[in-house]
């Protein structure tokens, strides 16, 4: 039972990200139209050539290797093969989009520019990356295959949501005010950093919690729907 579940919310998950992957390269070919119109450096466009010239080349190369890079077979485990690439594809775009932005807005934030292209490069890159990981997690909540940890079993996922929120929230706080240690005093840096993880931290979990607790509703009432499916399937059997 265990097992089937687990494969359950991979295949519906797979079937739910594939497609973001899409709408991903979507919102970024119009971003960087936006820039070129904007005459913007070549420097702003690093992370658009590196996240999708190497998701794409990942998605060639993966379907070269199983032969279906020109196919239009609709076999389901080539459709599902085919769904899961285009899934790691996404993640990996998030991942790294993720990383660019911590870095040039944190780490290694670039020369003041005029607000409107300052304004349009942070927006952009904003939209990018939360519309299609929110169309990503409302999707999931709602066909119940939200997880955490990628562990379906609610007591563990509990416990890795508890343990994991304020690692992430110290790390955002350290990214967020690591430039304080250089200006200010060091007990006014550390005080800062707590009071920043503490505000992210602590309604980020709730969120997290909710929308987990929401999802697993949702996929007992599937559960649920689909046993009385069968209950009457059994009854109309001669």
């Amino acid at each position: 039972m265990r097992k089937f579940k687990d494969e359950r919310i991979t295949i519906e998950t797979h079937r739910i990200a594939s497609p973001m992957y899409f709408l991903t390269l979507f919102l970024t070919a119009l971003m960087v139209t936006v820039k070129l119109w904007f005459w913007f450096p070549f420097r702003f466009y690093i992370a658009d050539i590196i996240c999708v010239g190497s998701t794409l080349l990942f998605l060639v190369i993966r379907y070269a290797w199983r032969g279906i890079l020109f196919s239009s077979e609709t076999d389901e485990n080539i459709l599902a093969y085919k769904r899961q690439t285009k899934s790691i594809c996404f993640y990996i775009y998030m991942a790294g989009y993720l990383i660019y932005v911590i870095l040039i807005l944190y780490i290694f934030p670039i020369e003041q520019q005029r607000f409107t292209k300052s304004s349009l490069f942070v927006l952009g890159h904003g939209v990018v990356m939360m519309i299609p990981l929110l169309i990503y997690v409302v999707h999931c909540v709602r066909n119940g295959v939200y997880t955490l940890g990628n562990n379906p079993d609610k007591k563990k996922s509990m416990r890795f949501l508890r343990v994991l929120t304020p690692f992430m929230a110290l790390a955002f706080g350290i990214v967020t005010c690591w430039r304080s240690f250089t200006t200010h005093s060091l007990p006014v840096a550390i005080l800062t950093t707590l009071l920043i993880s503490f505000l992210w931290g602590v309604p980020m979990y709730f969120i997290e919690k909710a929308a987990y607790n929401r999802s697993q509703k949702n996929a007992d009432k599937r559960v649920e729907n689909a046993e009385r499916e069968d209950t009457y399937d059994g009854e109309d059997t001669p």
